[in-house]
Order: structure tokens, then sequence, then C-alpha cells
């Protein structure tokens, strides 16, 4: 009763009820991304002691975060110099390598001292990482403000080739002499989150640290194009939905990529006008969207989940909309857009997650890992909203986005292969199910065939010995009407051997006629105490050869207009109709074979109407002959000649009804009377 109250599971078996799948797989998930993105975070490492100066050379290929020795005035005016902010009192130690004030930043200050310790003079590299700034600009000052060398003025808003250093990573080289002491000066004013991995180091540190980033990117670009080819490739196996919906996620994820590393400006906008000073904020946008579309159409949601798609559809359609009129038009400003942005992220991020938890409780296959990639992408972006330094230490913000999109891309994979599968697999099971039916519904009939065939052979024997012996009926009564008359003519009328003489001949001639129908009839000897209602043999005629006109894939109707005081002898009837109605479907490759019955003027009309090819006039005498068969007919042409001694023995009359290319009738005509009248 507790287990009840409480819902725990009493089963193996009840871990798979959604109430206890669900909360399980987001807490094992939930655990699973947290630690991915604590890999992912930036760690400070030991702060070395900080007394504001950085002592150059930098041993071998290191380099020195701005952020850890350095200090901040933040927020600062856009037009402050710097003798205006060297000796305010707000300055602020920093003492973290990651600097960042929040994601619509103000104009900010950083500095830091710099000490040339060789009797030589150097080269250091200043390296941002970054070129997401609307602008910044870069001051030495030797001797304490009184003197400003700026050697970087930096505008956003400026084109790619027009901008002080031709790199898609903002970097500018300074010299210092021997000994020389001087403090570096850094104002700038960022775009969305202003994470500033700044670092200062030699040229070939920059070179090392280019290198390290170029065989990881060439990792990742290679893993996309693979995936691109994948798309293609089972593009007949998944559904040009599925693959359409994934080529654009791996697209609109490539383009959020090359926009965060820069080599949209650098490459695809040498000069900026109003459309592709916006191409990176829509861009972003459809990265949303596409992670939508594709999330729709992996477990096809418009049929299993309509609420949920009608939900997507309008995300989807909003995100665009919103994209694609800010792109054009540029109509929503800065600081609008980034709302904008980061609420398409929420949304969408969310849907993602929705997406997946009804995936577990319905137990989608690839629901699991779809899920699990979900939660990730959800843990990431928190992370960016709450831990304005999170990005992967070695390569920032770029190199986690590179990272996360291949998470998101192989999750993917996984999810659509193991649906695919799931589908496939269900298709063939089902596939094997109706073999094997159709297997046994042609056992089934053969079966029924076989035994047919065996009737009708055992029928023609019966049929060729009932000749025979009204054969031999016939012959004898001849002989046997010669021997009485001799008898009366050759014995007295007294004499005693004459009565038990004749008793024998009549009881010989009565015997031979009950082997003649014509002699049956006329003696008024039929034995109508084996008759049936004829509804009855017709309903048996149908159901026998149901399942052969189903498996041929036409229908076998019956339209009766009798009682069931009417009968026949069901031998003879059952012989006629069944004979017509298995001609009919064997002749009939689509439409219907109808049975049909009425009774007018004393007699009953029974007709077999198919839509099969019809006969020709010469046709139909043809097959009314005995012996002869059709031409597609495998049969010993006994069947119309059975049907027509038949119903002459139930003294009726037969008629085919025939048009080429309209179909074929069978006409039966009957005289009967009501089973009340009989006896």
């Amino acid at each position: 009763m507790v287990e009840r109250l409480l819902f725990l599971p009493r089963s193996w078996s009840d871990f798979r009820a959604p109430v206890f799948r669900v909360p399980v797989t987001l807490v094992l998930v939930t655990v699973i991304s947290l630690f991915i993105c604590s890999l992912l975070s930036t760690r400070e490492g030991v702060i070395p002691p900080n007394d504001g100066v950085i002592t150059l050379p930098l041993e071998g290929f290191s380099s020195a975060f701005l952020g850890e020795y350095g200090e901040a005035l933040y927020p600062a005016d856009a037009d402050a110099t710097i003798l205006d902010v060297s000796g305010s009192d707000d300055w602020q130690k920093l003492q973290t390598r990651y600097v960042s004030f929040g994601s619509l930043a103000d104009p900010a200050w950083l500095r830091v001292k710099l000490h040339n310790i060789k009797n030589e003079p150097i080269t250091v590299r200043v390296d941002t990482r970054r070129v997401a700034f609307k602008w910044m600009k870069l001051y030495l000052t030797p001797d304490g403000g009184r003197t400003v060398n700026q050697f970087l003025d930096y505008s956003y808003d400026a084109p790619f080739s027009n901008r002080p250093v031709n790199h898609r990573i903002l970097v500018a080289d300074v010299v210092l002499q021997p000994g020389e002491q001087t403090e570096l000066y850094v104002h700038y004013e960022g775009l969305y989150i202003s994470m500033l991995p700044i670092r200062v180091a030699a040229p070939s540190s920059f070179e090392l640290a280019d290198k390290y980033e170029l065989v990881w990117s060439a990792l990742f670009y290679g893993f996309m194009l693979a995936a691109f080819f994948l798309t293609i490739l089972t593009w007949s196996l998944t559904g040009w939905r599925l693959s359409v919906s994934l080529g654009v996620f791996l697209t609109v994820s490539l383009l959020s990529v090359w926009s965060v590393e820069g080599y949209i400006d650098q490459f695809l906008v040498p000069t900026k006008n109003q459309v592709t000073a916006h191409l990176t904020d829509a861009v972003y946008l459809w990265n949303y969207a596409g992670l939508l579309l594709l999330s729709r159409n992996i477990f096809d949601l418009k049929p299993n989940a309509p609420i949920i798609d009608r939900i997507m559809i309008g995300a989807i359609n909003f995100i665009f909309l919103v994209s694609i009129l800010h792109l054009l038009f540029g109509i929503f400003p800065r600081d609008s857009i980034v709302v904008m942005s980061f609420s398409a992220r929420v949304s969408s991020v969310a849907l993602y997650a929705v997406v997946g938890i009804w995936a577990v409780a319905n137990n989608e296959k690839g629901g699991t890992i779809f899920t699990a990639s979900a939660v990730l992408l959800t843990m990431a972006a928190a992370f960016t909203v709450f831990i304005d330094t999170f990005g992967f230490q070695q390569g920032g913000i770029p190199g986690t986005m590179r990272i996360l999109v291949t998470i998101e891309t192989i999750a993917f994979a996984i999810a659509i292969a193991q649906n695919v599968a799931a589908i496939r697999y269900e298709r063939d099971a089902a596939l094997v199910a109706d073999l094997r039916a159709t297997r046994e519904k042609l056992r089934l009939n053969e079966a029924l065939r076989d035994s047919q065939t065996a009737y009708e052979r055992a029928r023609l024997r019966a049929f060729d010995y009932r000749n025979r012996l009204q054969s031999v009926s016939h012959d004898i009564l001849q002989p046997l009407s010669s021997l009485k008359a001799a008898l009366n003519e050759n014995l007295p009328a007294d004499s005693a051997a004459r009565k038990p003489l004749s008793e024998a001949f009549e009881y010989l001639q009565a015997l031979a006629n009950e082997n003649l129908p014509a002699a049956k009839r006329a003696a008024g000897s039929q034995d109508q105490e084996n008759e049936t209602p004829i509804t009855l043999v017709l309903d048996a005629v149908v159901a026998m050869f149901v399942s052969e006109a189903a498996a041929k894939g036409i229908d076998l109707n019956r339209h009766l207009d009798l009682d069931d005081t009417i009968s026949a002898d069901p031998v003879l009837l059952m012989r006629a109709v069944s004979n017509l109605v298995a001609n009919a479907i064997r002749y009939t490759s689509d439409g219907a074979v109808t049975v049909s019955a009425e009774k007018s003027n004393g007699a009953v009309t029974i007709e077999v109407s198919d839509t099969g090819p019809g006969l020709s006039r010469q046709q139909i005498e043809q097959v009314m002959q005995c012996g002869v068969s059709g031409a597609q007919s495998n049969g010993s042409g006994l069947g119309l000649s059975i049907v027509q001694d038949a119903l002459d023995e139930l003294g009726g009359s037969f008629e085919l009804i025939s048009t080429p290319g309209a179909g074929t009738t069978a006409r039966c005509h009957i005289p009967v009377q009501h089973t009340s009248e009989i006896g």
C-alpha cells in the first residue's frame, strides 16, 4: 500500500513507465551535462603574485593574460582620455584570466604594466582572441600618461579591408625598447557577451597557439564535411524532410561558428553595408530556428504530438521573420536584437528540451540521446548567462562552440540512426507478419483447391458411373419386357410358377427404372424428403469461395430474394452453382462476382454474374459442349456440361449470356415448390 501511495517501483518493468523513466533520464543526463560543462569552463589555475607588472620576454611559448596582472575601470565614458582616467581611484584589480563586464557592456578601461628586462628590443603581440567589439583602442604610456602612443584604432563598423589588422582575430604588435617599462591601456566597448581573453606574448607564441587552433578547426570542419556527405548519402533512407532539416542545422551551425571565429567578417564581408552589418545577428537567430526545425522532424511530431508541433512551427516562423527583417532592413536597434537573441535562445532550448522529454516519455527510439544533447545545450546556455567567462580555456568561445556543435551533431546523428532503425525494424516485422499470413492464406486456399479438385474428380467418376448405370439399366429394360411377355404367353394363368416369376421380373424392371432420371420423374419417385432450402445451399457456396475471391482481389457478393421455404435437391443444386461460381472467379481478374436468386412464376432464377473478359457467341457454343474448355482454362471441359446435366435432373434449364469485354452471366431456371407443399 505504501509503495502504491508513493508510486515506488515494484519491478524492473515499472522503471520503464514514463513516471519513472523521464525523471531518471533527466537526472542522469543533467549530471553528465554538468560534468561536460565543467570541463569546458575556464579554470583560472594559480594566480601569479599580482604586482601589476608583466615581465618580458615570457619563457618559451607561454603568454600572460592581462586580467591576471591588470586593473579595470568600469563603466567609463566613451570619450574619456588616458589623462582623464589614469589618476582615478576606481581602478580595481581583476585577478582573472578572462575578463567580462556583462552581455551589454558599457565602455571599459583595462591597464597593465609591461617591463622589458632584456638589453635588446623585443616585439610584443597583444592578442584579443575576439573581433566582437564595437571599437577598441590600444595605447602605450611610457611616462605615466604624459606621452601617449596609440598603436591600434579598431571599429567594428569599418570594412574589414580598412581595419588596422588583417586577421580574423584582433591582434596588434608593439616594440619595447631595452629595459623599457610602460603601461598598456585598453579602451573598448563590446558586443553581446564581452568576454575578453586578452593576452600578451611573443609573436612565436601566438603562432603556436594559432597552429594548435588550426588543428582543432581542421578536425571540426572535417567532421562537419563528413556529416554533410552522410546526410546526402542517407537521403533515401531518412526521407527528404529529415535530410533537409539536418542539412539546414549543419549549415547554420557552421555559419554560427564562422561568425564567432571571425571568418564571416574576413572572407564573406570584405565591405560592409546595411545587410552585411547585421548578417552575424541573423546567423545566430537562424541557428536557433535550425535547431527547432531538426528537432521537429526527427520524431515526426506533426502526427504524434500536434500541439508541440504547432508551437515549434510558430517559434520557427517568428525567429525567421525577425532575422530576415533585421538582416534586410535593420529595423531593430542593437540592444533590442541582443534581447531578442537571448529570448530566442532560451525559448528554442526550452522547446528542444520539451521534445526530448516527450520522446523519452513515449519511449521513442533515439529519445534518450536526444534528451541528453538538449540538457547539455540547456546547461551550456545557462553557463553563458550566469558565468560570464564560460568558455573552453584553450579556445575560448569559438573552441567551446565547436565542441558543442560537434556533440549536438553526433547526438542528432545517433538519434536519427536509432529512430530510422526502429522504423525499418517495425516495417520489416510487419512485412514478415504479412508474408506469414499470406503464406498461411495461400496454404489454406491451396488445400481448398485440392479439396475442390478431389471433389470434382470424385463427382466426375460418380457421374460417369451413373451414366453407365443408366445405360445398363436402359439396356436391361427391353430384355426384361420381352421375357415378361414371353412368360405371359407360355405359362398358363393358373400356373404355380407364373406368379413368382412375374414378381421377379417386375422387381428387376422397377430396379432398372430407379436408375433412369426420366423414369423417376415420370413415376414421381423423387426423394423430396432430402430437399434443402435454396438460400442455405447458395450461402454455403458463397462461403466456400469467398477466400479464393479475396486472394485474387475481387469481391464475391450475394443477393437472394427468397424465403427459407423454397427448396431443391441440395446435391444437384450445389453441383451446378459451385461450378458456375468457380468458373466466374477463375476468369475474373478484377471487379466482382455476384450470386443472385429470385422467384417468379413458380420457378427460381439463379444468376452468377462476373466482370471478366466475356465470351462471343461462337465461344459460348463451344464451351457448352461436353469436353470443351475455355482458352485460359486448365480444366477438363466438363464444368458447364455438368451444370447442364444437374439442371436436367432438377427439371430446369440453363443459359449463358455474355458480351466480349463486359462480363458473363450464367442463368439457371429451376421449377420448385414450397417446403410446406412437400409430402
